[in-house]
C-alpha cells in the first residue's frame, strides 16, 4: 500500500518562486556516494548479531548464532549430529592464532633487544682489552 501525497495547489507557486525552497511542497531525497559515511554507518548497524561460523565434521560451515552455542545441533547439509562450541568456530581460531603471532612477534622483538645488547657488551670489552694492551 502506497501513500501518494496531494498535489500542490496553484496558490502555493504563487506565494513562492519556482527557486525558493518553500516551492517544493516534497521532501528531498538525499543520495549517499559509495564512500560516504553514512552509507558505512547504516551498514554497520543493519548487520544484526554476530553470526559465528562453525563446521560441521564434515566440514559444512554453518552461521551460527551466539545464543545457539552449547547445544546438539544437526547440520541441514549431511544430517550429522554435533555440538555447538565457540572453541571450534573459524572466529575463535582466527583470534587465537592472531594472539599466539602477536606473543611470538613479543618474543622476538625481546631476543632481538637481547642480542643486541649483548653484541655492544662484547664490542666494548674488546675495545677496552684492546686499549688495555696497546698502553
Amino acid at each position: 500500500m502506497f501513500i501518494i501525497p496531494e498535489a500542490p495547489h496553484p496558490q502555493d507557486f504563487a506565494q513562492h518562486p519556482p527557486d525558493s525552497p518553500a516551492a517544493n511542497p516534497f521532501p528531498e531525497i538525499s543520495v549517499m556516494s559509495p564512500g560516504s559515511t553514512a552509507l558505512s554507518e547504516m551498514a554497520q548497524t543493519s548487520q544484526g548479531p554476530e553470526l559465528l561460523h562453525i563446521p560441521c565434521p564434515n566440514g559444512h560451515e554453518l552461521e551460527t548464532p551466539p545464543d545457539m552455542l552449547e547445544q546438539d545441533v544437526i547440520c541441514p547439509h549431511c544430517g550429522v549430529q554435533f555440538f555447538l562450541r565457540a572453541r571450534d568456530s573459524v572466529e575463535f581460531k582466527q583470534q587465537r592464532e592472531e594472539a599466539i603471532a602477536r606473543k611470538d612477534n613479543t618474543a622476538g622483538k625481546k631476543w632481538l633487544n637481547w642480542a643486541i645488547t649483548i653484541l655492544v657488551l662484547i664490542v666494548l670489552a674488546v675495545i677496552i682489552l684492546t686499549a688495555i694492551v696497546v698502553s
